[in-house]
C-alpha cells in the first residue's frame, strides 16, 4: 500500500481528519488529528477505532451549508490569489444561487454527490445567463480547493465540468462593420451625444470597458495612454492581471478627437460647476457605471434602428444596422489588428492579455472572414 512520509528506515501512512472547530478571537478554527499506519488501511483503521471510542460513537462532521457559508464570507474576501471583481462574482454566485440549494446544505462535506452539483448547475442553464452557471462552477471550484487544502475533504470538484456557453465563434468574438460603425458615429455626432468619444477611444486603444472609466486626464500623456487601473464594482482598483499595465499609443484621428472632447468637457464643468480630472464623468462629474454606459448606448442603436425604420419603409432598401455590446468595441480594435497583419505578440501587449492564445481567437476569427471575402470576390 502507499505511503506518504518516512521516520528513519521506516515509511508511514499518515492521515489528519477534521474532528471539530473551536472558536479563537471569533474566527472558526479546525481541529485536527492524525492518525497514522504502516499503509493507508491501517491509518483508516485507526480512525475509525477512535470513532468507536468517543462516548457519543459519532464523527463530528461539517456540513456542505456549514463551510459554504464560513468559506463564502471569512475566506474568499481575504484570498489575495482572486482579485477583488472574481471575489464580488463568486460571493454573489453563491448567495444567489448556491445557498438556495436547501438538500445540498445539510449534507456533510465529505459525501456531497458530485452528480448532485453538476445537475444544480446545469440547471440554471436554461434560465439564467449564460455567466450565472460558470460563475457558480468557479465559486465551488474554488470552494473545494480550500476545503481540500485545510483538510475537510477531496477536492471532488476536479470532477466538475464547468458549462459551456454553446456559442460560436463568430458570437464571442463579435465586432463591429465599418458601416454600422460610421452610421453610430455619425448620428452621435447629430445627437451631439456624450459617449461618442467613449466609442471612438474604445475601438482606436481596445482599452477594457473597466479600464476606460477609469481613466484620468493625467492618464494620456506624449500621445500615450497609460493603463494603470480599473473602476469596477463602484471602486477604483488594480488592472485585471499584471499584463493588464501597458501603454497604448493614440492614432491621429484619437487625439484630435481628444483635444476637442476635452474643450467640450471643459465647457460642460463651467456650465454645470462641477469639476473633474475623470475624463468620462458623469455629469456631475462622478464615475461612470457599466449599466449606465450600457442603458445609454442601448437606447441609441434603437434610436438609430427607429430612424432607419422610419427613413426607408423599405426594408429592401433600408440600410443595415448591425449593434452589439460594449466588449465589442475592444474586439474590433483587436480584429482590426489582425486584419492589418500585426504580430501576435504585439497585439497581446497592446490588448494586455496574459495568454497569447486569447489573442489568437481574434486572429482566427479575422482569418474565416478573409477567406469568405476572398471568395466572395470570385
Amino acid at each position: 500500500m502507499a505511503t506518504n512520509m518516512r521516520v528513519g528506515d521506516h515509511e508511514y501512512y499518515r492521515m489528519r481528519k477534521t474532528i471539530g472547530h473551536k472558536v479563537v478571537d471569533g474566527e472558526k478554527i479546525p481541529i485536527r488529528k492524525a492518525f497514522t499506519g504502516r499503509n493507508k488501511t491501517e491509518a483508516e483503521r485507526k480512525y475509525r477505532d477512535w470513532l468507536l471510542s468517543r462516548s457519543d460513537h459519532e464523527e463530528i462532521e461539517d456540513t456542505f451549508g456549514d463551510l459554504a457559508a464560513y468559506y463564502t464570507e471569512n475566506v474568499l474576501p481575504n484570498d489575495s490569489r482572486y482579485a477583488k471583481g472574481t471575489q464580488i462574482l463568486y460571493a454573489g454566485a453563491y448567495q444567489l444561487y448556491v445557498r438556495p440549494m436547501k438538500p445540498l446544505l445539510s449534507t456533510p462535506i465529505s459525501s456531497v454527490d458530485i452528480k448532485t452539483l453538476q445537475n444544480a448547475i446545469l440547471g440554471l442553464q436554461q434560465t439564467q445567463a449564460q455567466s450565472v452557471p460558470k460563475n457558480v462552477a468557479k465559486w465551488m471550484k474554488a470552494f473545494y480547493k480550500w476545503a481540500s487544502i485545510s483538510g475537510y475533504c477531496d477536492d471532488i470538484s476536479k470532477a466538475l465540468v464547468s458549462p459551456s456557453s454553446h456559442r460560436e465563434v463568430e458570437d464571442e468574438i463579435a465586432f463591429w462593420d465599418d458601416d454600422s460603425l460610421q452610421m453610430l458615429l455619425d448620428f452621435m455626432e447629430e445627437e451631439n451625444h456624450r459617449l461618442r468619444f467613449f466609442v471612438i477611444f474604445a475601438v482606436n486603444t481596445g482599452l477594457r470597458v473597466a479600464e476606460i472609466m477609469a481613466l484620468t486626464y493625467d492618464d494620456i500623456k506624449d500621445g500615450y495612454v497609460t493603463v494603470n487601473k480599473q473602476y469596477q464594482h463602484n471602486a477604483i482598483r488594480k488592472p485585471k492581471s499584471q499584463d493588464s499595465y501597458r501603454s497604448v499609443p493614440l492614432n491621429d484621428l484619437t487625439r484630435e478627437e481628444f483635444e476637442k472632447y476635452h474643450d467640450w468637457h471643459l465647457k460642460e464643468m463651467k456650465r454645470r460647476g462641477y469639476s473633474t480630472n475623470i475624463i468620462f464623468s458623469t455629469k456631475t462629474g462622478h464615475y461612470q457605471t457599466y449599466s449606465i454606459l450600457r442603458r445609454s448606448l442601448e437606447r441609441t442603436y434603437k434610436r438609430i434602428q427607429e430612424y432607419l425604420e422610419r427613413e426607408y419603409p423599405d426594408p429592401e432598401e433600408r440600410p443595415e444596422f448591425v449593434s452589439h455590446s460594449i466588449h465589442a468595441f475592444r474586439a474590433t480594435f483587436a480584429t482590426n489588428l489582425a486584419h492589418n497583419g500585426v504580430r501576435l505578440e504585439v497585439a497581446r501587449r497592446l490588448l494586455g492579455h496574459s495568454s497569447i492564445e486569447v489573442t489568437a481567437k481574434y486572429y482566427t476569427a479575422v482569418t474565416d472572414r478573409d477567406k469568405e471575402e476572398a471568395v466572395a470576390m470570385i
